[in-house]
């Protein structure tokens, strides 16, 4: 019992930091790519929070080598300093490895909420006699902005057709969250896949902002290293193009840079 009232009280003292955050904020305002301001964390390196309806998800990417660790995905839920505050400043969400228990504790700071302070709150499990701890760091919000690299061709034969392959990729792929390429059965489908995913990418023209082609069963961010297109042997491909990534769910388009292919 003495633990429990020790814990809850660490957390309301942590959630009490919100009475100083961005005023009129709502559980959108968490919705984003979040950065440590400190780039030479030992902890915590981003987090990217969206939304699934009503339900708010984050996923946590930690310190590691050579890339950050994936932590996974987790239901955050927002806070308002009464039962009738819409006004939602503070946050929280639970991870459990194997060995321990996380508990996050959020509060959006600073002009419109541009910044989150984040409490990681560690308590193992395992047996091991290491201490409980606690860590406090700052994030600013960045855009989600998909990195387009050319990558090559490739020519192949199709339909008794010689044609070239235009190989694309997205450099930044890790920063999008898993859970934007799910299957969406809710969502129209393409054409009969009626598990098409969230979100669609789809290859323009940067001349004209013609689409070219388009992915709509992307199942993982990792498939973001396999974009591509195809022009027949003989035919002049665009000069750049670029990229956009819709989530359909939230109606949110990600256009990237304009690439150069010749």
């Amino acid at each position: 019992m003495l633990k429990q009232t020790f814990t809850i009280a660490a957390l309301s003292t942590a959630l009490a930091g919100s009475l100083v955050s961005a005023a009129n904020a709502t559980p959108q305002n968490f919705v984003g790519n979040w950065i440590n301001v400190n780039s030479n964390t030992s902890g915590i390196t981003r987090f990217v929070i969206t939304q699934q309806g009503k339900e708010l998800r984050i996923q946590v990417f930690g310190k590691c080598h050579p890339t950050d660790c994936d932590w996974g995905s987790a239901s955050l839920v927002t806070y308002g300093r009464n039962v009738q505050d819409p006004n939602h400043t503070a946050a929280t969400a639970t991870y459990s490895p194997s060995f321990a228990r996380n508990t996050l504790v959020l509060n959006l700071q600073g002009a419109r909420g541009s910044q989150i302070n984040l409490q990681n709150f560690t308590q193992f499990v395992d047996n091991s006699g290491r201490q409980n701890y606690f860590t406090q760091e700052s994030f600013r919000q960045v855009a989600l902005t998909p990195r387009l690299v050319f990558k090559g061709t490739e020519a192949y034969t199709a339909n008794g057709k010689q044609w070239i392959r235009y190989k694309l990729a997205i450099a930044n792929k890790e920063i999008f969250p898993a859970e934007l390429f799910g299957p969406a059965p809710d969502l129209p489908p393409c054409g009969s896949n009626t598990q098409a995913s969230r979100t669609w990418v789809d290859i323009f023209n940067t001349a004209n902002n013609q689409r070219i082609y388009g992915f709509c069963a992307l199942s993982s961010p990792q498939d973001l290293d396999s974009l591509w297109f195809a022009v027949e042997r003989g035919t002049a491909p665009p000069r750049q193009v670029y990229v956009v990534l819709t989530d359909r769910r939230t109606n949110t388009a990600y256009r990237s840079n304009s690439v150069t292919l010749r």
